[in-house]
């Protein structure tokens, strides 16, 4: 575990850190971009897209059939420990209570981007007038079905496999 938790601070730290980078601003590009609703769409009902739903499936299935940890500790929780020294030196020490200091004009800055592009993806949904009652439309009749039958699927999947693992276990 020791090993584990050292390495946790650095990430925490990369993950915070990631949107101030060029990474993140071509990130906050891309989103601003790229129309979300109906890029969902066509991951949910396009028939090229099928391969990459069932993948979708099958990595939702082994995370809920994964066994859990000893000692009762969440599967989905995340454990931040302290910083590694390389980290710590370009980074700081890692505190829970403030695990990232941001210059406060970068927080405002990202803050404001991030503004932007959700209100880009806002204005994509509900202009022209005409567009919000057809997504409205399009979300009901096929992309909540499916979103429903592909959490169906994985949910199965996944008590298959657990049966399978307990089965597997009992010969033993």
């Amino acid at each position: 575990e020791g090993e584990l938790a050292e390495g946790l601070g650095a990430a925490a730290a990369v993950e915070q850190r990631l949107l101030q980078t060029a990474e993140g601003a071509t990130l906050r590009r891309l989103l601003y971009d790229v129309d979300l609703f109906e890029a969902a769409r066509e991951f949910l009902v396009a028939a090229p897209a099928a391969p990459l739903r069932r993948a979708a499936v099958e990595a939702l299935a082994a995370r809920w059939s994964a066994p859990k940890p000893a000692g009762g500790t969440k599967r989905f929780g995340r454990v931040f420990g302290p910083r590694s020294d390389a980290a710590a030196r370009g980074w700081g020490t890692y505190s829970e209570d403030a695990p990232v200091m941001l210059p406060q004009s970068a927080v405002q800055k990202s803050r404001s981007a991030w503004g932007f592009v959700l209100r880009r993806q806002l204005r994509r949904m509900v202009l022209p007038p005409w567009r919000l009652p057809i997504r409205t439309i399009q979300f009901l009749c096929q992309m909540l079905p499916v979103s429903a039958a592909l959490l169906v699927r994985a949910r199965w999947r996944a008590h298959r496999q657990k049966e399978a693992r307990w089965r597997a276990q009992s010969k033993h």
